[in-house]
């Protein structure tokens, strides 16, 4: 697909099957970019990626084994920005999701297969997530690996990352992979939080529980509000290394 909207209007698309995309630019100030697949959805690398304005710009492959690989830019200038996969949501060192202010939502298994294999988010050492003062909502059934991920957003959830049967996985070093200096972090896994290795961050506060097994590994650029810390698996360790001060908040969790 290599499609180019430039005044008014929202762009709507149902394919079939799997899709390639080449270019999708929409230009009008307010309108949406909705993209339906029954196959993969691929926006191909090192052409014009996928952008809009301050309209949402979502794309969803929907089917069991339908996948989304984002391989260049999908932006806008304030709209949100959802990827949605049944299967896989993988971004490659060029595919940055970067949105300005809108909300930012990626899943991979978004039709909540549940079965411990039904989709994994994964991004590339160098991919970035940025949602300006957005916030950022991270989900999958496996693991959800991280490479760059920030925001400005200052509430409760800034940034989440759920993963419903597998860990939270550093997946480089070139990006801190949470930068949230304002907001809470609320981080859920099954089987560990950088657990071979840390997790790098730059945030405000913490909210973290694993259930079942894996360590959990936190290393913070400076001071860090610890709200909620559940390590729930028998044998898993905890380590919260730290450039500032640690606070364990009164009267929560």
């Amino acid at each position: 697909l290599d499609l180019d909207n430039t005044t008014s209007g929202n762009v709507d698309i149902n394919e079939t099957d799997a899709l390639d995309i080449n270019q999708l630019d929409q230009d009008a100030a307010a309108g949406t970019v909705n993209v339906d697949a029954g196959g993969t959805i691929t926006v191909v690398d090192a052409q014009s990626g996928v952008s809009g304005l301050a309209g949402q710009v979502e794309l969803d492959a929907d089917g069991a084994a339908s996948s989304i690989v984002v391989n260049d830019e999908v932006t806008t200038t304030g709209g949100a920005i959802n990827i949605l996969a049944d299967d896989d949501a993988v971004f490659s060192a060029d595919g940055d999701v970067t949105s300005a202010g809108g909300n930012v939502t990626v899943s991979g298994d978004a039709n909540a297969g549940g079965s411990g294999t039904d989709g994994a988010l994964t991004m590339a050492d160098g991919a970035v997530i940025n949602a300006g003062s957005g916030t950022v909502d991270m989900d999958a059934n496996e693991d959800v690996t991280l490479g760059g991920v920030t925001t400005t957003n200052a509430g409760a959830t800034a940034v989440t990352v759920t993963s419903t049967s597998g860990g939270v996985v550093d997946g480089g070093d070139t990006d801190t992979d949470i930068t949230a200096n304002s907001g809470t972090v609320v981080i859920d896994a099954v089987t560990g939080v950088g657990s071979t290795n840390a997790i790098d961050t730059q945030i405000d506060t913490l909210d973290l529980d694993n259930t079942t097994s894996g360590n959990v590994d936190i290393n913070e650029t400076d001071g860090l509000d610890i709200n909620e810390l559940d390590q729930d698996a028998p044998t898993g360790t905890v380590n919260v290394d730290a450039g500032g001060t640690i606070t364990v908040v009164d009267g929560l969790a």
